[in-house]
């Protein structure tokens, strides 16, 4: 099916008034949201060496502790994934038309930034996959050697540190919203309207 001019039009207006209600009012909601996060992380901590590696002795079920910080975060980290993406189209709607003589190097800069972001994200969000991967191997040790304590103990350190990962992640996501919504406002004229570059300045006014 072709996608008509105006549809195209509208399409892009729409995702462009978007990215900037994103910027303007929805970039302190989610820092707010995960500085809550952070809070609960010091409640679900608490009980991390009473829940960590218990589970060896529970039938080799899953960490609860780690399936809880996991389910708190994950939202923000998607969250993450998707705005990132979503400005990246923006900035490449804001590209002119006509580059000719125009300084489009905050355009370029801007966007490598947004974009390092958004593969740091899916990075992050593929951490969650290779923890249960690593964790799976280790409980298959645990189950096929019952008298080896070092195993068991390797298992507890495995889940202990993925707990203190998992909140480094949740900072980090909350540092790249205040460096793309910092990036953002700082070039935000220049990405709106670029100016020639001196070259052309300099030769053609």
């Amino acid at each position: 099916m072709k996608i008509s001019s105006p549809e195209m039009k509208a399409y892009k207006n729409a995702l462009i008034k978007k990215s900037e209600q994103l910027i303007t009012h929805e970039f302190s909601k989610r820092i707010g949201n995960i500085d809550d996060l952070l809070v609960k992380r010091q409640l679900l901590h608490q009980n991390i060496n009473q829940k960590t590696g218990n589970d060896v002795d529970e039938h080799f079920k899953s960490n609860s502790h780690v399936l809880d910080t996991f389910e708190l975060i994950k939202p923000a980290i998607q969250d993450l994934m998707n705005d990132a993406n979503l400005l990246k189209m923006w900035i490449n709607f804001l590209f002119p038309p006509n580059e000719k003589g125009l300084n489009l190097s905050v355009h370029k800069d801007v966007l490598e930034e947004i974009m390092s972001i958004e593969a740091d994200a899916y990075a992050m969000n593929d951490r969650f996959k290779n923890y249960f991967r690593t964790r799976a191997i280790a409980v298959k040790k645990v189950a096929a050697f019952p008298d080896v304590d070092d195993f068991k103990h390797h298992l507890k350190e495995l889940d202990g540190k993925e707990c203190i990962a998992i909140w480094h992640i949740l900072n980090q996501t909350k540092n790249h919203y205040y460096v793309m919504h910092d990036i953002i406002e700082k070039n935000i004229k220049m990405l709106k309207k670029p100016h020639r570059s001196s070259f052309v300045k300099r030769w053609f006014s």
